[in-house]
């Protein structure tokens, strides 16, 4: 599958973490594993929710190259899409069409 990923994620930070709410739910975690996916690694993952987008522990995090599924200003609904795993598509500039399948699904 890796053959078929957008490569046009190469502007974006190395990412070196991912937060997650404290209980995600489907679209939270088939996000998360999607970015894993893409990145061919396992990544460190903290579980903190907020949605406060100055909230001071999520700056601190994004600042250390950690991508925030869906909490503070990541959110789905102010970003205008369905789900965090259009997000996290949608970021990652991905083109799979499995794994866009997934984004149906979370929507």
């Amino acid at each position: 599958m890796k053959d078929n990923m957008s490569s046009g994620r190469t502007n974006m930070p190395e990412i070196k973490g991912a937060v997650i709410p404290l209980h995600p739910t489907f679209d939270k975690l088939a996000a998360l594993w999607i970015i894993q996916k893409v990145l061919g690694r396992c990544l460190p993952v903290v579980s903190h929710s907020s949605t406060d987008p100055k909230d001071p522990l999520l700056a601190e995090y994004r600042n250390n190259g950690y991508y925030l599924v869906d909490v503070g200003e990541n959110k789905y609904q102010p970003r205008k899409t369905g789900s965090a795993v259009e997000t996290v598509c949608r970021d990652f500039k991905i083109n799979d069409p499995v794994l866009l399948s997934i984004v149906a699904i979370a929507n």
